[in-house]
C-alpha cells in the first residue's frame, strides 16, 4: 500500500468526524425532548457521561492489549481490534436507532407541519446570535479539557517520568472522578440556579489560574497534583450542564441544527485549536505556563456569556 496507507487512514478520521459531529447534538436534543422538565438538567448530564464511559473502554482495552500483547502483534495486527471492537457497537448504534422513536416534541412539529426546512446558510444568518452564545457557553469547557487531560499528565511525565501504565492510570482515574461528577451536578443543577453554579464554576477555574501556574514555575508536583484534581469539579458542572443550556436555548425547530453548530464550534474550533495555540503561547513568551493566557481568555468569554446572556431560571420548552 505504501504512501496510500497513510492516506486512506487520514481520509477516514476525516469521515468519522461526519458522523461523530452529529451524535452529539443529536444526543443531546433526544435527551432533552424525552425529558421531565423537573429532571432535565439530571437526564441532559448523561450526554457527557456516555462520553466518558466510551473513553473509560478505550482506556481499558489499551491497558489490556499494552501489557497482555506483545509489540509485534500490535504492529502486525492488533491495532485492528479496536476498529473491530468500534465496528461491533457501530451495529448496535444501528440497531438502537431503528427501536427508538422520535421525541414527542419532533413528532407535534411533524403533525403541525412545522418542522424548519430553511437552508443552512438562512438559519446560521437567522440565529447567529444564539450561536454565538451557545459558543461562548462551552469555550471554557472546551479549552480546560486540553489543561487535565493533556497538560497536566504531560508535565508530570516529564518531571517524574511515568511509565505507561501509570500514565494510563493518571487518565483513568481522571476519567472514573469526572463521570461520577457529571449526574451529580446535572441533578443539583435541577435545584439550584443554572446561572449561579456555572458562573460560580468559571470564577473557580480562572482563580484556580494562578496559582497551578506558581506551582508549574517552582515545579511543585504536590501542588499541580491537588490543583488539577480540584480544578476536575468546577469543569465537571460546567460539562454537566452544558447540555441542558444548549438545548434551553434554541427553539425545537432549529434546535438540532443550533445544538450542533454551537457543540461543534466549541469542541472543533476553540478545543480543537488549544494545543496548537497554547504551543504557540508557551514559544512566543518561553513560559511553559504560557498557555494559561489562552484558558484565562476562554474562561472570561464563557463567564460573561454566563452573567449576562444565561436566564437565572430558564423557562422549559
Amino acid at each position: 500500500w505504501g504512501i496510500w496507507a497513510p492516506i486512506a487512514f487520514c481520509i477516514l478520521r476525516l469521515l468519522q468526524s461526519i458522523p461523530t459531529g452529529g451524535e452529539i447534538p443529536g444526543t443531546i436534543c433526544y435527551l432533552y425532548e424525552n425529558s421531565d422538565p423537573t429532571n432535565r438538567r439530571f437526564m441532559t448530564s448523561w450526554n457527557a457521561v456516555g462520553n466518558q464511559i466510551g473513553a473509560l473502554v478505550g482506556l481499558v482495552e489499551m491497558y489490556l492489549m499494552t501489557n497482555f500483547t506483545s509489540a509485534e502483534f500490535m504492529l502486525s495486527w492488533g491495532w485492528r481490534i479496536s476498529f473491530l471492537t468500534g465496528g461491533v457497537i457501530g451495529l448496535l448504534g444501528i440497531y438502537l436507532r431503528h427501536t427508538l422513536h422520535e421525541t414527542p416534541v419532533f413528532e407535534k412539529l411533524k403533525l403541525e407541519h412545522k418542522i424548519d426546512k430553511e437552508s443552512l446558510f438562512g438559519l446560521i444568518n437567522k440565529y447567529k446570535y444564539k450561536i454565538g452564545i451557545g459558543t461562548a457557553f462551552g469555550a471554557i469547557d472546551a479549552a480546560s479539557f486540553y489543561l487535565i487531560a493533556t497538560y497536566i499528565p504531560t508535565f508530570f511525565d516529564e518531571k517524574i517520568g511515568l511509565s505507561e501504565n501509570q500514565n494510563m492510570f493518571v487518565s483513568f482515574l481522571i476519567l472514573v472522578i469526572t463521570t461520577v461528577l457529571l449526574p451529580f451536578f446535572g441533578r443539583l443543577g435541577d435545584k439550584v440556579s443554572n446561572k449561579f453554579l456555572c458562573s460560580a464554576s468559571a470564577v473557580c477555574l480562572i482563580a484556580l489560574l494562578y496559582p497551578l501556574v506558581i506551582a508549574i514555575e517552582c515545579e511543585n508536583l504536590v501542588a499541580v497534583g491537588v490543583i488539577g484534581a480540584v480544578s476536575l469539579i468546577p469543569i465537571s458542572c460546567i460539562t454537566a450542564l452544558i447540555a441542558y443550556l444548549l438545548g434551553n436555548l434554541f427553539p425545537a425547530p432549529v434546535r438540532f441544527t443550533g445544538v450542533g453548530l454551537a457543540v461543534n464550534l466549541a469542541d472543533g474550533i476553540i478545543g480543537g485549536f488549544t494545543p496548537a495555540i497554547a504551543l504557540f503561547l508557551m514559544q512566543v513568551t518561553r513560559s511553559p505556563v504560557g498557555f494559561s493566557w489562552y484558558i484565562l481568555a476562554c474562561g472570561l468569554v464563557s463567564l460573561f456569556a454566563y452573567l449576562f446572556f444565561l436566564k437565572r431560571h430558564a423557562s422549559p420548552q
